[in-house]
């Protein structure tokens, strides 16, 4: 399949009856590649196109997010992923990392999973959003980094005063990460650079 990231694992058929357009990939002369995933619903995300090569990963993962069926997993290989707008979660889902916690004198930015937010285009909004209709999802083992706040110095004039006295202005997009609804669990992840609220939910569990 293209931009798979020579992961995936395929067996020829003729007959798709019961996949979604996540499992399979038309060929020719009436064959499919059914892509073989790890486990029931569980699929690597460079199977499906994520890499961290990728400028923008927000619109393949909508697009996934489109296609799956309630209580998919999406896992995450270890490394740094870019998204510049939001995202909308129609169905149950669970989202996996690698995990941060082995990584050496807590060195996140090259071990573990990143999702590396972009603000440009999410001022005022979160990253993620469960839909009222979604009863819960989970995310595990995953360090979400924004970039939401910005500093800036501005001179003081004061006289008499022959120093330089600057006062230092944070700047903030009011970025959010996580809208969750109901009974959706966050567990071992890590918060950094937003300035909005980093989960809001009416009811969740963080472990």
């Amino acid at each position: 399949k293209p931009n798979d990231g020579g992961r995936a694992e395929y067996v020829i058929c003729s007959s798709v009856t019961g996949l979604t357009q996540l499992d399979y990939v038309s060929i020719s002369n009436g064959l499919y590649a059914i892509l073989i995933t790890e486990g029931t619903r569980r699929y690597n995300v460079k199977q499906l196109g994520i890499t961290t090569d990728v400028d923008d990963c927000s619109v393949l993962l909508q697009d996934i997010l489109n296609k799956t069926v309630h209580d998919s997993v999406l896992y995450f290989p270890r490394g740094s992923y870019t998204f510049k707008t939001p995202i909308d979660i129609k169905r149950v889902t669970t989202f996996i990392g690698d995990s941060h916690l082995l990584a050496p004198s807590f060195d996140y930015d090259t071990f573990g999973t990143i999702f590396n937010i972009e603000s440009e285009n999410m001022a005022d909004l979160s990253f993620m959003n469960l839909q009222d209709t979604v009863q819960r999802s989970t995310f595990k083992n995953i360090i979400f980094k924004c970039d939401s706040f910005t500093m800036t110095e501005d001179r003081l004039q004061i006289p008499d005063n022959r120093d330089n006295v600057y006062k230092k202005i944070v700047n903030t997009k009011n970025v959010s990460c996580l809208n969750l609804s109901y009974n959706s669990k966050v567990i071992e992840c890590v918060f950094s650079g937003f300035s909005g609220v980093c989960v809001n939910s009416r009811s969740w569990n963080l472990i």
